[in-house]
């Protein structure tokens, strides 16, 4: 059991360096610009799917929108709020 809670414990530090790294990387100005500049392209505001448009645009489209939404959610993150198994990614080993 303490093998396990110190396991946690480590996968919340490295999942709150990721977002402390994630809120570092966008929090000064260019990183702000750079940000809104990928929510555009990513298709972060508009709808992904258009009548007649063909599916595999349409799920590519949602796609680049969730990696914007992922990069948003991290950026937004409180630490120690957000969880290592409500990610679906696992933090990135250091």
């Amino acid at each position: 059991m303490p093998q396990e809670k110190e396991q946690i414990s480590e996968q919340q530090q490295k999942l709150n360096d990721m977002i402390t790294d994630y809120k570092r990387t966008f929090a000064s100005e260019h990183g702000a610009r750079v940000l809104e500049n990928i929510g555009k392209f990513c298709h972060a505001k508009a709808r992904t799917y258009t009548a007649g448009c063909r599916p595999e645009d349409s799920i590519f489209a949602q796609g680049q929108r969730d990696v914007f939404l992922h990069i948003e959610e991290m950026v937004n993150a409180k630490l120690d709020e957000k969880k290592p198994e409500q990610t679906d990614n696992k933090p990135v080993e250091k």
